[in-house]
């Protein structure tokens, strides 16, 4: 993508803040007006007062030097505040935005790409952004206005003068512009391999049990070597390209000043006009305008590193969110599915003519062996993915799910995973989500229903307890309970259980049935379950193999007949005792 439709791309984060840039977009030519006549004023008190003796028109000249330099700076400050508290607030809107979009992402680009990518985004790529586009943009604008109006005043001096100051001007935006393609590829490189070094460091803090256990460390610490030197090889060969461009800008600054000095010398330009007061005046110009000319090349330098972490956002915020076109509301919470079939790549299916029917407050289980399709249906239920036209139908409350906006349908059906995330917030946040109509005896008595109460009193601080991060600080069953009870909590009439006690002991089981026999009873209730012990008392229980339905009926109707929902429950008996 080109530099100024990234440039485009990035002004649109700031039309809320226009205001803000305005102020100090117009108070940049006034500092660079003010800094480009003071050499003037020089001028004129050496010509007409110094030279002629005239000591008021001296001192009056150097009042105003000094008025002219103060109003400058005033303006610079004035200057630097209004852009500085524009990007800041432009930077916190690009973040919200970002990761706004990225927690909208559909369930499929999550699993394409590594968490750890995203974080990248709304962290390092931002901050990239905050450390030289509004800053760097800023003082390169500044710098080619303050440059623009020295030359102008210089011309008028004398324009043979100007005129010889120009001759190098091609060749330095010539040099700046091949260094800034050279950089542009190398900040957009270090973008990519520092995201990979995220996601890399991402799952190694999420799996580092595992590295330790299956004695891993090693050859995982071989492989990040290997991206943490490519990052290091980047930055270094960056620094270099940077390095070599000041340096040459640098060089020509000073044969510029040789050479123009040399001109001055000459009798043409004094017999031209050119008194003491220019020649003063003129040095002065040389040393305003060459510093900014230097720092212009490095500028445009940083400036790659912004447009570079630009375009990562750009490409995160033009990945396609989820199809939401639907604006029907939920008309009730009796749930069908019809004649689905659905596969994640073609002509592999995952599921077969599957037909349901949950009717309100009633409790369905669906049963089968891994892979026969049980978490997919969770998944279309809950639209981490939709089906195509020709996929069959989902209905609530007799309306497609695909006319019903996500957020609505959000706010009926929850899904409670088989490792519910807890954050490092209190035990009543991870509860009632922060939704303001929840009170702490409504969540008491939530918990009290489920029995969590007990030994939710028993932690340091009660429910005010703040809880590690993934609830490393509670039991797999006291996070279960948890995600019941913020289940319970939210206004969903429909709750679906996917493998709700998978992973834990008999004695927590037993727990966490107790708490579900009482959930069942107050909601619409769907299980994916693992355990065939847990779903003896729910209304219907589905099985499934291979992606089709094969049979159906109360746990004691599938009992009563030979079947596959028989052969498992009889081996999971078996291997229990």
């Amino acid at each position: 993508m080109t530099d100024s439709r990234l440039i485009r791309f990035f002004l649109g984060f700031t039309r809320r803040h226009k205001w803000r840039f305005l102020l100090a977009f117009t108070l940049m030519p006034m500092y660079a007006a003010l800094m480009s006549i003071s050499p003037i004023v020089t001028q004129r008190a050496i010509d007409f007062g110094i030279m002629k003796g005239d000591l008021e028109y001296t001192i009056t000249a150097g009042f105003v030097y000094l008025g002219l330099v103060l109003l400058a700076f005033g303006t610079m400050i004035a200057q630097n505040i209004s852009m500085q508290s524009a990007g800041i607030r432009t930077l916190a809107g690009i973040r919200a935005q970002v990761m706004r979009h990225i927690c909208s992402l559909g369930k499929d680009r999550y699993d394409k790409q590594p968490l750890g990518v995203y974080v990248s985004r709304t962290t390092s790529d931002v901050e990239a952004i905050g450390e030289t586009m509004t800053a760097g943009l800023t003082n390169l604008i500044g710098d080619a206005l303050l440059i623009l109006f020295i030359f102008v005043n210089i011309l008028l001096v004398n324009v043979q003068l100007g005129l010889w100051s120009l001759i190098l001007l091609p060749l330095l935006i010539l040099i700046v512009d091949v260094f800034r393609r050279i950089l542009r590829r190398l900040f957009d490189q270090i973008r990519t391999v520092n995201g990979r070094l995220t996601a890399r460091t991402n799952e190694a803090l999420t799996m580092v049990f595992e590295l330790q256990n299956f004695n891993m460390t090693t050859a995982f610490m071989a492989d990040f070597r290997k991206q943490s030197h490519e990052y290091r090889d980047k930055n270094i060969q960056t620094i270099s390209y940077e390095a070599l461009l000041f340096s040459i800008i640098d060089g020509l600054s000073f044969i510029a000043i040789g050479a123009v000095l040399i001109l001055v010398a000459r009798s043409s330009l004094i017999d031209d006009g050119l008194r003491i007061g220019g020649i003063v005046a003129y040095i002065q110009w040389l040393w305003l305008i060459f510093p900014p000319i230097k720092q212009m090349g490095g500028r445009f330098a940083v400036l790659q590193s912004a447009l570079a972490a630009v375009n990562k956002i750009h490409q995160v915020m033009s990945t396609p969110l989820p199809d939401d076109t639907g604006a029907e509301a939920v008309a009730g919470t009796d749930l069908e599915l019809q004649n689905i079939n659905f596969s994640y790549i073609r002509d592999e299916p995952v599921l077969n003519g599957i037909d349901l029917q949950v009717a309100p407050g009633s409790s369905l289980a669906i049963v089968g062996p891994t892979g026969s399709g049980k978490s997919t249906i969770v998944r279309l239920l809950t639209r981490q993915y939709d089906l195509g036209p020709d996929n069959g139908e989902i209905l609530l409350g007799g309306t497609s799910i695909r006319q019903i906006p996500r957020q609505r349908l959000k706010e009926t059906v929850v899904l409670v995973p088989q490792e519910p995330s807890i954050f490092h917030e209190t035990v009543f946040y991870n509860i009632a989500l922060n939704r303001p109509e929840m009170t702490e005896a409504q969540v008491e008595g939530i918990c009290r229903d489920i029995m969590a109460d007990e030994f939710i009193r028993q932690l340091p601080d009660g429910y005010r307890t703040v809880l590690e991060s993934e609830g490393a600080n509670l039991s797999m069953g006291q996070r279960q309970l948890i995600a019941l009870a913020r289940a319970l909590a939210s206004p969903a009439d429909i709750l679906i259980f996917d493998e709700a006690t998978a992973n834990i002991d008999t004695r927590t089981e037993m727990m966490i049935q107790k708490a579900l026999d009482y959930v069942i009873q107050q909601k619409t209730t769907i299980l994916i379950a693992h355990r065939l012990s847990t779903i003896r008392d729910v209304d219907n229980i589905v099985v499934l193999h291979q992606g089709r339905i094969v049979d159906r009926g109360s746990h004691a109707e599938l009992l009563a007949r030979p079947g596959l929902y028989r052969k498992m429950y009889e081996l999971q008996t078996r291997f229990d005792h």
